[in-house]
């Protein structure tokens, strides 16, 4: 409906359980007027969506599994040594050295981050 004292329209967006409450409240609604204005009633049905949205609604096991491992690749020590804390099927080793699986080099970057990182926070208390 128009605003009659600016001229702008105003919309509220209402949903309803059911149809039967949908058309309970058209009658109700249908011939009133708010400030000076008939109130009309439309059906919104969604409209169109963007890509992106119908992107992140599709997912599949096969999208999920490949970003976890993505995040697998990105794991810090910190969280390895977090995680390894609640995982009760792990052995003594996996628990006390989670590098142990990875090569020298890939030990080495994560103990650069872990180190990079504490001494960020050392530094900012």
């Amino acid at each position: 409906t128009l605003d009659a004292a600016t001229g702008k329209a105003r919309y509220v967006f209402v949903k309803f359980k059911s149809a039967a409450d949908t058309a309970q409240f058209k009658k109700d609604i249908a011939g009133l007027k708010c400030k000076g204005a008939e109130l009309d009633v439309h059906d919104f049905y969604g409209g169109e969506r963007n890509k992106r949205s119908r992107k992140a609604r599709s997912e599949t096991e096969e999208r999920a599994a490949l970003r976890k491992q993505r995040r697998m690749e990105n794991i810090t020590l910190k969280e390895m040594r977090e995680k390894a804390k609640y995982e009760k099927d792990k052995t003594l080793i996996e628990k006390s050295a989670p590098l142990f699986t990875y090569s020298y080099a890939e030990q080495l970057r994560l103990k650069e981050q872990f180190i990079m990182h504490a001494a960020r926070n050392f530094t900012r208390e």
